[in-house]
């Protein structure tokens, strides 16, 4: 791996980590707002699939190890196995995916990927796991997360447009 991408990577672990405890999470029932998709997005949007995907996985490997880096300065297994690791198992595929299918750099294009699988993918994973995990059906949970949608659509916009401009940066060029 070159020095330049293994550098990117960090950078988005590290601000996925941050960011996530930065500003603290405003609690809705069961899941958190938080940036996480935010960041996740921008991340799919100015990384490769392949990389996108690494930056996501170490991610969750730092708060599976211990470090406290998701939500609620929580971390550990149990985070992933509870009512919200649906959306944290989404995370590497939704940055993956908005990657691969980000060709154009254009805006009209970002956004409607990073509604597809920054939101609608991620909502879709999130209420399947956590009518598992809460022992209801979809058709029951997918209204408690639909809330979210929203502000994740604003978090779309806000994606495509901060990573639009941090393309031109040669730093961040693909």
């Amino acid at each position: 791996m070159k020095l330049l991408r293994m550098s990117k990577i960090a950078l988005f672990t590290s601000i996925l980590s941050i960011g996530t405890v930065l500003i603290p999470p405003i609690p809705i029932g069961e899941i958190n707002i938080t940036l996480q998709t935010l960041i996740i997005m921008i991340c799919g949007l100015l990384l490769s699939p392949l990389d996108a995907f690494i930056a996501v996985v170490l991610y969750l490997l730092l708060g599976i190890i211990g470090l406290p880096v998701f939500s609620g300065f929580k971390s550990g297994l149990g985070v992933l196995l509870g009512p919200s690791g649906g959306y944290l198992f989404s995370f590497p595929i939704a940055s993956f995916l908005i990657s691969l299918f980000t060709k154009s750099q254009k805006f009209v294009p970002s956004l409607i990927i990073t509604f597809v699988f920054g939101v609608l993918f991620v909502h879709l994973i999130g209420a399947i796991f956590m009518g598992l995990y809460l022992e209801k059906s979809f058709l029951l949970v997918f209204p408690m997360v639909a809330i979210f949608i929203p502000f994740d659509i604003v978090k779309c916009f806000i994606a495509s447009m901060l990573s639009h401009r941090l393309r031109l940066i040669p730093y961040f060029k693909r």
